[in-house]
C-alpha cells in the first residue's frame, strides 16, 4: 500500500510538473505567436515540446502541435532563419490548380502516387518570394499556396510575409513578445497570491502567526496585540521610528514584550532573538554567551559547521561574546565584491569516540539497583548528565543499554568564504539578521495587492539577475549550481507539498526566470536575436544572415550540451551523489 501511494504521488508530481512547465512555455511561445501574427509574419507552426510530432491540428495557416520531448517549444516564423530554396530551376513538381486556374498546391515529390493525375512540370522560371505576382513557368501561384511533401505540408512565404521583411520594431516586438508574456504571467500569478493572502496590515501591531521554529513560539500567541517592546510603546508594525519592526532590530540581548491578550495586558518572559549569520553560515540563539551554534545555514555551499559547535576564534581573533561575532561581520563586509579567499573559524566540537556496548540486566524482582554505565549519548541527543547519577524507572526484567560514549572533543578549524552583499542579495538575505519569528496580520487592499505583485516581480527579477551576475563574474557560483528540468521537477514537488501559495510563488519565479534567461544577449536566444536587430538599427545595415544563422545554430547545440550536463548534475544531486 505504501509503495502504491508513493507511485501515485510521484505520478502526480510528474503531471503537476508538466502542467507548470507547459503553462510557462506555452505562454512564452504564445507571446511570440501573437505579436508575429499582428505584424503579418507567416507562422508555420506553434509547438509545445521538441522532437517527433505526437499530435497536431491546423487552424488557419498555422499548425498547432505537441511533440514527444516536453521540454521547450517553438514558433516557426517564415524567414526567421535563412531558408533554403525548396524548389529550384530544373526540379520536377506537380501542380494543383484552383477553379481560376491558379496554382494552389505544389507537390514536391512528382512520384507520389496520390497525385499522379496532376500535371507534372519541369521548373524553368520561378518566383515564389516576391511580394508581387508569384509564378512557376507560365503558371500563376497563389500567395497562400501550399508545398505538399510526402508527410507534411507548408504554406509558401512571399516576401511580405517573412520575418526579415518586417520593420525593426515589428521584428523586435515579435521576438520580445515571448519573454514579455512570461513577465505578464508572473505578475498575474503574484497578483493572485496578493489577493488571496492579502498585504501586511502595517498600521496594526496584532500578530497573525508565530513560527514554530522561532524563539517566540510558546510565548507569543496568534492574535496578541503588541503594546510595548522593552518599555517603548509601539503603534504600528512598520513605517515609524517606534514600530514593531524597528524595535525588534535594536538589540540582540532580548525583548520584554507587553501584549494585549483577551482584553488583558500581559508582560511576557524575555524572548532571546534567533541570530542569522548568513555571511558565516550558521544560526544561533542569544540565550547565553557560550557562542554555541544552533544550526548551520547553507547559503551557496554546504556549511561545514555543525549544531553544537562552540566558536572560539575567527581569523585567530578570540571571540568572547556574540557582539564580537557581529562586529567581525560588520567590520569585514565584502561590500559589492565577494572576498573569495578562505577565512578560518576555530570551533570546539564534541565528538563520539567509542562505543561502550554495555548492557545491564535488571533482576526479575522489584527493588533499587545501582548500575555502572559509562556516560553515553547518541549524536543528536541532548546530554542531561555526564559522569553523574541518573534515576531511571524501568520494568522488572528489562535491560538498560548504553550507547556510544562521548569523547572529550577538540578544536577544529573550519574554512569558509566571506560572502559579499551582492552574493547574499542574490539569494534574498543580508549578512546578519535577528528574528523572533512573528508575522503581521494581512488585510485586503486592491491597490496594495497590485503594489505587492509588482514588488514580488521586481524581487524575483533582482534575485535572478544577481545570480546570473555571480555566474559570469564570480567563482562562488558555477555551472554545477544551475538547475535543469530534473532540478525544476524536484523544486516543483517540494513547492507543491508546501501548499498552493508556495507553488504559485514558484510558478511566478520560474516564469520570470525563463523570461530573463531568454533575454540574455546570446545567439539562439531571444536576446541574441534582439542584439542583431540592435546592430541593424545602429549601423543601418542588416548583419550577414548566413553568419547570424551559423551563430544561432552553433550556440543552440552548445546550449543543448549545457542542458545535458546540467541535467546530469541534477540527477547526481537528486541521489545525493
Amino acid at each position: 500500500m505504501i509503495i502504491t501511494l508513493g507511485i501515485f504521488q510521484t505520478l502526480g508530481n510528474i503531471i503537476l510538473f508538466l502542467i507548470v512547465l507547459g503553462v510557462i512555455i506555452c505562454v512564452h511561445e504564445l507571446g511570440h505567436l501573437y505579436f508575429a501574427k499582428k505584424a503579418g509574419i507567416l507562422c508555420h507552426e506553434f509547438s509545445f515540446g521538441m522532437g517527433p510530432r505526437l499530435w497536431s491540428i491546423k487552424k488557419g495557416e498555422t499548425i498547432y502541435s505537441i511533440r514527444a520531448i516536453p521540454f521547450g517549444g517553438f514558433v516557426s516564423m517564415s524567414g526567421e532563419e535563412l531558408e533554403e530554396e525548396i524548389i529550384k530551376v530544373g526540379d520536377k513538381v506537380r501542380l494543383d490548380f484552383d477553379k481560376s486556374n491558379v496554382v494552389k498546391n505544389i507537390i514536391i515529390n512528382p512520384n507520389n502516387p496520390k497525385y499522379q493525375d496532376l500535371i507534372e512540370v519541369t521548373v524553368e522560371t520561378i518566383d515564389l518570394k516576391s511580394d508581387k505576382s508569384l509564378f512557376i513557368n507560365q503558371y500563376s501561384v497563389k500567395q497562400d499556396a501550399m508545398y505538399i511533401f510526402d508527410k507534411r505540408e507548408m504554406q509558401i512565404a512571399p516576401l511580405n510575409r517573412r520575418f526579415a521583411s518586417k520593420t525593426k520594431w515589428q521584428r523586435f516586438i515579435a521576438t520580445f513578445g515571448g519573454p514579455m508574456m512570461n513577465f505578464v504571467l508572473a505578475f498575474v500569478v503574484y497578483l493572485i497570491i496578493a489577493f488571496a493572502v492579502g498585504v501586511p496590515n502595517t498600521d496594526s501591531t496584532e500578530i497573525s502567526s508565530v513560527n514554530e521554529a522561532g524563539p517566540a513560539y510558546g510565548i507569543l500567541m496568534d492574535g496578541d496585540k503588541i503594546i510595548s517592546i522593552n518599555g517603548v510603546d509601539v503603534e504600528t508594525w512598520t513605517g515609524s521610528s517606534n514600530s514593531v519592526s524597528s524595535e525588534l532590530n535594536k538589540t540582540i540581548d532580548g525583548y520584554i514584550i507587553v501584549v494585549e491578550r483577551d482584553g488583558q495586558l500581559v508582560t511576557l518572559d524575555e524572548i532571546k532573538p534567533l541570530m542569522l549569520f548568513y555571511s558565516l553560515g550558521f544560526q544561533a540563539t542569544n540565550d547565553s554567551n557560550d557562542l554555541i551554534i544552533k544550526a548551520p545555514i547553507d547559503v551557496l555551499a554546504k556549511s561545514e559547521l555543525k549544531a553544537g559547535d562552540k566558536i572560539l576564534s575567527i581569523e585567530d581573533t578570540q571571540m568572547n561574546t556574540w557582539e564580537d561575532v557581529i562586529n567581525f561581520v560588520e567590520n569585514n563586509k565584502a561590500g559589492s565584491e565577494s572576498k573569495e579567499d578562505l577565512y578560518k573559524m576555530t570551533v570546539y566540537r564534541q565528538t563520539i569516540s567509542e562505543y561502550s556496548g554495555y548492557i545491564a540486566s535488571v533482576k526479575q524482582e522489584n527493588g533499587v539497583y545501582v548500575v555502572e554505565i559509562n556516560p553515553t549519548g547518541e549524536q543528536e541527543n541532548i546530554i542531561y548528565n555526564i559522569g553523574g547519577t541518573e534515576t531511571l524507572l524501568v520494568s522488572a526484567g528489562s535491560q538498560v543499554v548504553a550507547g556510544e560514549a562521548l569523547g572529550s572533543g577538540g578544536n577544529y578549524d573550519i574554512q569558509f568564504v566571506l560572502y559579499g552583499d551582492n552574493v547574499l542579495e542574490a539569494v534574498g538575505v543580508t549578512p546578519f539578521d535577528s528574528v523572533i519569528g512573528i508575522e503581521a496580520t494581512n488585510h485586503f487592499s486592491f491597490f496594495g495587492s497590485i503594489g505587492s505583485a509588482f514588488n514580488m516581480l521586481i524581487s524575483a527579477g533582482t534575485s535572478i539577475f544577481g545570480t546570473l551576475g555571480l555566474l559570469f563574474t564570480s567563482n562562488l557560483v558555477g555551472v554545477s549550481d544551475l538547475s535543469g528540468f530534473v532540478g525544476i521537477f524536484s523544486l516543483t514537488s517540494r513547492a507543491a507539498s508546501a501548499g498552493i501559495i508556495t507553488l504559485l510563488s514558484f510558478v511566478g519565479f520560474l516564469s520570470v526566470n525563463l523570461g530573463i534567461v531568454n533575454l540574455l544577449p546570446i545567439p539562439a536566444l531571444d536576446g541574441g536575436r534582439i542584439v542583431f536587430i540592435g546592430y541593424e538599427a545602429i549601423f543601418k545595415k542588416k548583419p550577414n544572415q548566413k553568419v547570424e544563422n551559423w551563430l544561432h545554430t552553433i550556440v543552440f547545440f552548445l546550449l543543448m550540451a549545457l542542458m545535458l550536463y546540467v541535467t546530469y548534475n541534477d540527477i547526481l544531486k537528486l541521489f545525493g551523489i
